[in-house]
């Protein structure tokens, strides 16, 4: 009767120990779980816009504007003097 009775108390023992293991293996699943879900998405960076300078930008418009001034100057020049 008494090895029954501390059959009887091994046997839930070992049961209580199995719930608890299971209890604490899905625990853990689920913090891993909640840990994947916080991944963070690879977002575009902002770049940093450069911004030109107003000669980077129109240098060649104003060269050719420049030239024809200075030919017209000097067109003046030429035909006041003569």
């Amino acid at each position: 009767l008494l090895n029954v009775y501390k059959q009887i108390k091994e046997a839930e023992a070992k049961a209580a120990l199995e719930e608890e293991k299971r209890r604490q293996q899905a625990e853990l699943e689920a913090f891993e779980n909640r840990l994947k879900g916080r991944r963070k998405k690879n977002r575009k960076r902002d770049e940093v816009a450069v911004e030109l300078t107003l000669w980077q930008k129109y240098k060649y418009y104003l060269l050719s504007a420049c030239t024809v001034v200075v030919l017209v100057f000097a067109w003046y020049i030429a035909h006041d003097v003569a």
